[in-house]
Protein backbone atom coordinates (compact mmCIF):
# COMPACT_ATOMS: atom_id res chain seq x y z
CA UNK A 1 0.00 0.00 0.00
CA UNK A 2 1.39 3.35 -1.04
CA UNK A 3 -0.42 5.93 1.07
CA UNK A 4 -2.25 6.44 4.36
CA UNK A 5 -4.36 9.56 4.77
CA UNK A 6 -4.78 10.55 8.43
CA UNK A 7 -7.67 12.90 9.26
CA UNK A 8 -8.28 14.15 12.82
CA UNK A 9 -12.01 14.90 13.05
CA UNK A 10 -13.61 17.26 15.53
CA UNK A 11 -16.94 18.95 14.78
CA UNK A 12 -16.46 19.36 11.04
CA UNK A 13 -19.77 18.04 9.74
CA UNK A 14 -19.94 20.94 7.28
CA UNK A 15 -16.69 20.06 5.52
CA UNK A 16 -15.81 16.39 6.06
CA UNK A 17 -17.81 15.14 3.05
CA UNK A 18 -15.93 17.44 0.65
CA UNK A 19 -12.68 16.35 2.26
CA UNK A 20 -13.40 12.64 1.79
CA UNK A 21 -14.71 13.07 -1.75
CA UNK A 22 -11.53 14.91 -2.74
CA UNK A 23 -9.37 12.05 -1.43
CA UNK A 24 -11.45 9.42 -3.22
CA UNK A 25 -11.16 11.41 -6.45
CA UNK A 26 -7.34 11.46 -6.51
CA UNK A 27 -7.27 8.69 -9.13
CA UNK A 28 -5.53 6.12 -6.94
CA UNK A 29 -6.58 2.48 -6.97
CA UNK A 30 -8.42 1.39 -3.82
CA UNK A 31 -5.65 -1.06 -2.92
CA UNK A 32 -3.04 1.71 -3.05
CA UNK A 33 -4.33 3.84 -0.19
CA UNK A 34 -6.34 3.96 3.02
CA UNK A 35 -8.16 6.79 4.76
CA UNK A 36 -7.95 6.78 8.56
CA UNK A 37 -10.36 9.17 10.27
CA UNK A 38 -9.83 9.64 14.01
CA UNK A 39 -12.98 11.06 15.55
CA UNK A 40 -11.73 13.07 18.51
CA UNK A 41 -14.95 13.18 20.51
CA UNK A 42 -17.04 15.16 18.01
CA UNK A 43 -20.45 16.32 19.20
CA UNK A 44 -21.91 16.93 15.74
CA UNK A 45 -22.84 14.50 12.95
CA UNK A 46 -19.37 14.40 11.35
CA UNK A 47 -18.61 10.87 12.56
CA UNK A 48 -21.98 9.64 11.23
CA UNK A 49 -21.14 11.07 7.80
CA UNK A 50 -17.81 9.23 7.83
CA UNK A 51 -19.62 6.07 8.97
CA UNK A 52 -21.70 6.17 5.81
CA UNK A 53 -18.52 6.21 3.71
CA UNK A 54 -17.05 3.30 5.69
CA UNK A 55 -19.99 1.11 4.62
CA UNK A 56 -19.25 1.61 0.93
CA UNK A 57 -15.45 1.98 0.99
CA UNK A 58 -13.48 -0.84 2.65
CA UNK A 59 -10.30 1.26 2.65
CA UNK A 60 -11.80 3.89 4.98
CA UNK A 61 -11.35 3.33 8.71
CA UNK A 62 -13.16 5.30 11.43
CA UNK A 63 -11.64 5.35 14.91
CA UNK A 64 -13.59 6.88 17.79
CA UNK A 65 -11.91 8.26 20.90
CA UNK A 66 -12.64 10.69 23.71
CA UNK A 67 -11.60 14.28 23.05
CA UNK A 68 -7.82 14.43 23.51
CA UNK A 69 -6.81 17.05 20.97
CA UNK A 70 -5.43 17.02 17.44
CA UNK A 71 -1.98 15.76 18.47
CA UNK A 72 -3.34 12.61 20.11
CA UNK A 73 -5.70 12.02 17.17
CA UNK A 74 -2.85 12.19 14.66
CA UNK A 75 -0.65 9.96 16.81
CA UNK A 76 -3.45 7.39 16.98
CA UNK A 77 -3.75 7.51 13.20
CA UNK A 78 -0.01 6.96 12.79
CA UNK A 79 -0.20 3.86 14.98
CA UNK A 80 -2.87 2.39 12.69
CA UNK A 81 -1.31 3.40 9.35
CA UNK A 82 -0.05 0.74 6.93
CA UNK A 83 0.97 2.77 3.89
CA UNK A 84 4.53 3.39 2.74
CA UNK A 85 3.76 7.10 3.10
CA UNK A 86 1.57 9.13 5.44
CA UNK A 87 -0.14 12.42 4.66
CA UNK A 88 -2.05 14.43 7.26
CA UNK A 89 -5.24 16.13 6.07
CA UNK A 90 -7.40 18.37 8.26
CA UNK A 91 -11.10 17.55 8.16
CA UNK A 92 -12.04 20.98 6.78
CA UNK A 93 -9.40 20.91 4.03
CA UNK A 94 -9.38 19.10 0.69
CA UNK A 95 -7.21 18.10 -2.26
CA UNK A 96 -7.83 18.99 -5.89
CA UNK A 97 -7.60 17.13 -9.18
CA UNK A 98 -5.77 13.82 -9.39
CA UNK A 99 -2.54 15.27 -8.04
CA UNK A 100 -1.51 12.31 -5.90
CA UNK A 101 -2.02 9.84 -8.76
CA UNK A 102 0.32 12.00 -10.84
CA UNK A 103 2.80 12.10 -7.98
CA UNK A 104 2.74 8.32 -7.60
CA UNK A 105 3.07 7.54 -11.31
CA UNK A 106 5.81 10.09 -12.00
CA UNK A 107 8.01 9.39 -8.99
CA UNK A 108 7.09 6.48 -6.71
CA UNK A 109 6.30 4.00 -9.50
CA UNK A 110 9.69 4.81 -11.07
CA UNK A 111 11.60 3.96 -7.93
CA UNK A 112 11.79 7.27 -6.07
CA UNK A 113 11.08 6.81 -2.36
CA UNK A 114 12.51 9.77 -0.42
CA UNK A 115 11.79 10.38 3.26
CA UNK A 116 9.78 13.51 2.44
CA UNK A 117 7.70 14.49 -0.60
CA UNK A 118 6.48 18.09 -0.66
CA UNK A 119 3.68 19.54 -2.75
CA UNK A 120 2.29 23.06 -2.90
CA UNK A 121 -0.84 24.31 -1.17
CA UNK A 122 -3.14 27.32 -1.25
CA UNK A 123 -5.23 28.96 1.43
CA UNK A 124 -8.96 29.11 0.70
CA UNK A 125 -11.01 31.73 2.54
CA UNK A 126 -14.30 33.56 2.04
CA UNK A 127 -12.76 35.55 -0.83
CA UNK A 128 -11.81 32.34 -2.62
CA UNK A 129 -11.93 32.36 -6.42
CA UNK A 130 -12.47 28.93 -8.03
CA UNK A 131 -10.66 29.73 -11.28
CA UNK A 132 -7.68 31.11 -9.39
CA UNK A 133 -7.38 28.44 -6.72
CA UNK A 134 -8.44 25.20 -8.43
CA UNK A 135 -5.50 25.04 -10.83
CA UNK A 136 -3.40 21.95 -10.13
CA UNK A 137 -0.37 23.27 -12.00
CA UNK A 138 2.35 21.16 -13.60
CA UNK A 139 4.46 18.45 -12.06
CA UNK A 140 7.85 20.10 -12.21
CA UNK A 141 10.61 18.78 -9.97
CA UNK A 142 11.74 21.68 -7.78
CA UNK A 143 14.22 20.00 -5.47
CA UNK A 144 15.73 16.56 -5.00
CA UNK A 145 18.38 16.02 -2.37
CA UNK A 146 18.83 15.89 1.39
CA UNK A 147 17.24 17.82 4.25
CA UNK A 148 20.33 19.92 4.83
CA UNK A 149 20.37 21.18 1.25
CA UNK A 150 16.63 21.83 1.31
CA UNK A 151 16.85 23.84 4.54
CA UNK A 152 19.76 25.90 3.24
CA UNK A 153 17.87 26.72 0.06
CA UNK A 154 14.26 27.05 1.24
CA UNK A 155 14.39 27.11 5.04
CA UNK A 156 12.40 24.91 7.40
CA UNK A 157 8.96 23.71 6.44
CA UNK A 158 6.41 24.46 9.16
CA UNK A 159 3.17 22.75 8.14
CA UNK A 160 2.42 19.03 8.02
CA UNK A 161 -0.21 19.48 5.32
CA UNK A 162 1.08 19.15 1.78
CA UNK A 163 3.79 16.79 3.02
CA UNK A 164 4.07 13.03 2.44
CA UNK A 165 6.30 11.40 5.04
CA UNK A 166 7.76 7.90 4.74
CA UNK A 167 6.20 5.79 7.47
CA UNK A 168 9.42 3.90 8.25
CA UNK A 169 11.12 7.24 8.90
CA UNK A 170 8.45 8.05 11.49
CA UNK A 171 8.59 4.60 13.07
CA UNK A 172 12.39 4.52 13.33
CA UNK A 173 12.61 8.06 14.72
CA UNK A 174 9.83 7.51 17.25
CA UNK A 175 8.79 11.14 16.75
CA UNK A 176 5.17 11.96 17.56
CA UNK A 177 3.05 15.07 17.86
CA UNK A 178 3.46 16.91 21.14
CA UNK A 179 0.55 18.55 22.87
CA UNK A 180 1.33 22.26 22.59
CA UNK A 181 -1.21 25.05 22.05
CA UNK A 182 -1.45 25.81 18.31
CA UNK A 183 2.19 24.83 17.64
CA UNK A 184 2.06 21.04 17.27
CA UNK A 185 2.75 21.14 13.50
CA UNK A 186 5.84 23.29 13.90
CA UNK A 187 7.26 21.18 16.72
CA UNK A 188 6.64 17.96 14.76
CA UNK A 189 8.26 19.14 11.51
CA UNK A 190 11.21 20.70 13.34
CA UNK A 191 11.85 17.42 15.19
CA UNK A 192 11.64 15.46 11.93
CA UNK A 193 14.00 17.76 10.03
CA UNK A 194 16.57 17.70 12.82
CA UNK A 195 16.35 13.94 13.46
CA UNK A 196 18.70 13.03 10.63
CA UNK A 197 19.71 14.22 7.19
CA UNK A 198 16.83 12.54 5.37
CA UNK A 199 16.04 12.69 1.66
CA UNK A 200 13.62 15.20 0.12
CA UNK A 201 11.71 15.45 -3.14
CA UNK A 202 9.71 18.62 -3.81
CA UNK A 203 7.41 19.19 -6.78
CA UNK A 204 5.38 22.10 -8.10
CA UNK A 205 2.07 20.18 -7.99
CA UNK A 206 -0.43 22.48 -6.26
CA UNK A 207 -2.62 19.87 -4.60
CA UNK A 208 -3.59 20.85 -1.07
CA UNK A 209 -6.23 23.42 -0.13
CA UNK A 210 -6.08 24.78 3.40
CA UNK A 211 -9.38 26.28 4.46
CA UNK A 212 -9.13 29.47 6.49
CA UNK A 213 -12.46 29.84 8.25
CA UNK A 214 -13.87 31.99 11.00
CA UNK A 215 -12.67 30.77 14.37
CA UNK A 216 -9.54 29.13 12.98
CA UNK A 217 -6.08 29.90 14.34
CA UNK A 218 -5.44 32.63 11.78
CA UNK A 219 -8.72 34.49 12.31
CA UNK A 220 -9.03 34.59 16.10
CA UNK A 221 -7.98 37.62 18.12
CA UNK A 222 -9.51 37.00 21.54
CA UNK A 223 -7.17 37.46 24.49
CA UNK A 224 -7.05 33.85 25.69
CA UNK A 225 -6.18 32.59 22.22
CA UNK A 226 -3.50 35.25 21.78
CA UNK A 227 -2.07 34.48 25.24
CA UNK A 228 -1.79 30.78 24.45
CA UNK A 229 -0.26 31.59 21.06
CA UNK A 230 2.46 33.75 22.64
CA UNK A 231 3.23 30.93 25.08
CA UNK A 232 3.33 28.50 22.15
CA UNK A 233 5.75 30.72 20.24
CA UNK A 234 7.99 30.68 23.31
CA UNK A 235 7.88 26.86 23.31
CA UNK A 236 8.83 26.79 19.62
CA UNK A 237 11.74 29.17 20.18
CA UNK A 238 13.06 27.01 23.01
CA UNK A 239 12.86 23.98 20.73
CA UNK A 240 14.57 25.77 17.83
CA UNK A 241 17.39 27.02 20.06
CA UNK A 242 17.94 23.54 21.50
CA UNK A 243 18.03 21.99 18.04
CA UNK A 244 20.39 24.69 16.72
CA UNK A 245 22.97 23.71 19.34
CA UNK A 246 22.83 19.99 18.51
CA UNK A 247 22.14 20.04 14.77
CA UNK A 248 24.58 20.49 11.88
CA UNK A 249 21.93 22.26 9.81
CA UNK A 250 22.58 25.84 8.71
CA UNK A 251 22.64 28.32 11.61
CA UNK A 252 21.25 30.95 9.26
CA UNK A 253 18.20 28.75 8.72
CA UNK A 254 17.65 28.51 12.47
CA UNK A 255 18.10 32.27 12.85
CA UNK A 256 15.50 32.97 10.16
CA UNK A 257 13.02 30.60 11.79
CA UNK A 258 13.57 32.31 15.13
CA UNK A 259 12.94 35.67 13.50
CA UNK A 260 9.80 34.33 11.81
CA UNK A 261 8.48 33.28 15.23
CA UNK A 262 9.34 36.67 16.69
CA UNK A 263 7.38 38.41 13.95
CA UNK A 264 4.39 36.15 14.65
CA UNK A 265 4.57 37.09 18.33
CA UNK A 266 4.82 40.78 17.44
CA UNK A 267 1.74 40.75 15.18
CA UNK A 268 -0.26 38.68 17.69
CA UNK A 269 0.48 41.15 20.45
CA UNK A 270 -0.53 43.99 18.13
CA UNK A 271 -3.80 42.14 17.46
CA UNK A 272 -4.89 42.32 21.09
CA UNK A 273 -7.23 44.88 22.60
CA UNK A 274 -5.34 47.85 24.14
CA UNK A 275 -5.95 46.93 27.79
CA UNK A 276 -4.39 43.47 27.26
CA UNK A 277 -1.30 44.51 25.30
CA UNK A 278 0.79 45.13 28.41
CA UNK A 279 0.04 41.65 29.76
CA UNK A 280 1.03 39.99 26.48
CA UNK A 281 4.27 41.98 26.37
CA UNK A 282 5.12 40.70 29.86
CA UNK A 283 4.42 37.11 28.78
CA UNK A 284 6.69 37.58 25.76
CA UNK A 285 9.43 38.87 28.08
CA UNK A 286 8.99 35.87 30.39
CA UNK A 287 9.28 33.50 27.44
CA UNK A 288 12.44 35.27 26.13
CA UNK A 289 10.83 35.92 22.75
CA UNK A 290 12.59 39.25 22.30
CA UNK A 291 15.09 40.76 21.49
CA UNK A 292 16.24 39.65 18.04
CA UNK A 293 19.85 38.55 18.55
CA UNK A 294 21.23 38.91 15.02
CA UNK A 295 19.60 42.20 14.03
CA UNK A 296 21.39 42.48 10.68
CA UNK A 297 18.69 44.39 8.79
CA UNK A 298 16.83 47.66 9.20
CA UNK A 299 13.55 45.80 9.76
CA UNK A 300 15.01 43.73 12.60
CA UNK A 301 16.62 46.77 14.22
CA UNK A 302 13.30 48.65 14.12
CA UNK A 303 11.48 45.66 15.62
CA UNK A 304 14.08 45.46 18.39
CA UNK A 305 13.68 49.15 19.13
CA UNK A 306 9.89 48.90 19.31
CA UNK A 307 9.81 45.80 21.51
CA UNK A 308 12.35 47.28 23.92
CA UNK A 309 10.12 50.35 24.52
CA UNK A 310 6.75 49.18 25.92
CA UNK A 311 5.03 52.56 25.52
CA UNK A 312 6.02 52.79 21.87
CA UNK A 313 4.93 49.17 21.40
CA UNK A 314 1.55 50.08 22.88
CA UNK A 315 1.12 53.11 20.57
CA UNK A 316 1.90 51.03 17.49
CA UNK A 317 -0.51 48.29 18.53
CA UNK A 318 -3.50 50.64 18.71
CA UNK A 319 -3.80 51.52 14.98
CA UNK A 320 -2.97 47.92 14.03
CA UNK A 321 -5.85 46.57 16.13
CA UNK A 322 -8.36 49.30 15.36
CA UNK A 323 -7.65 50.03 11.67
CA UNK A 324 -5.60 47.26 10.05
CA UNK A 325 -7.42 44.16 11.29
CA UNK A 326 -11.04 45.19 10.58
CA UNK A 327 -10.55 47.27 7.43
CA UNK A 328 -7.22 46.82 5.64
CA UNK A 329 -6.54 43.10 6.10
CA UNK A 330 -9.86 41.92 4.56
CA UNK A 331 -9.19 44.17 1.57
CA UNK A 332 -5.72 42.67 1.07
CA UNK A 333 -7.13 39.14 1.27
CA UNK A 334 -9.81 39.96 -1.25
CA UNK A 335 -7.28 41.32 -3.72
Amino acid sequence: MWLSYIIPLYNCEKYIEQCLESLLAQGLKEKDYEIIVVNDGSTDSGADIVGGYVLSHPNILLINQKNKGVSEARNRGMEMARGDYIIFVDADDYLIGNGLELLKSQYYDKGDSPDFIFVFSRTVDRYYNRMKYENLGNSKLIYEGDVKGYVEKYGFRWNVWGCLIKRTYLVESGIKFKKFPHTEDVMFMLDLFCEKNGSVLSTSLNIYRYRLREGSANTRYDYEFLRRTIIGVGEILDNIRNHSIRSDLSQNAFDERIYCCQRVAFTRICSSWPHKIGTLIKIADQRNIFPIINADSKEKKILNFITSHPRLFYLICLPYRIIFLPFIKPYLQRN
